[in-house]
């Protein structure tokens, strides 16, 4: 598991979404808290933090950014979002 000072809240579009809720759990530590047919919303790493897992499949995927001159690392989730992780 990585550990985080927090992810502050994302929405995020996914293809499937206990894929998607499997893989923060196992990598982030996230929990999950309320769901419905289409998302599924988590709390954690951090004790503010939420993210928003969307049934989006024609979304799914996209990304963007970068944090010049900052310790950096990318990886990938299931539905191919390149996820930047930094330290500040």
């Amino acid at each position: 598991m990585v550990r985080t000072h927090g992810l502050t809240h994302l929405n995020l579009a996914m293809r499937d979404l206990e894929r998607a809720l499997r893989f923060y759990h196992d990598v982030f530590g996230v929990n999950e808290y309320f769901r419905d047919e289409d998302s599924i919303q988590v709390l954690g790493p951090g004790p503010h933090d939420v993210i928003a897992f969307e049934r989006s499949p024609q979304t799914a995927g996209r990304s963007g950014g970068i944090s010049p001159g900052m310790p950096f690392a990318y990886v990938a989730d299931p539905d191919g979002y390149e996820i930047e992780i930094w330290y500040e």
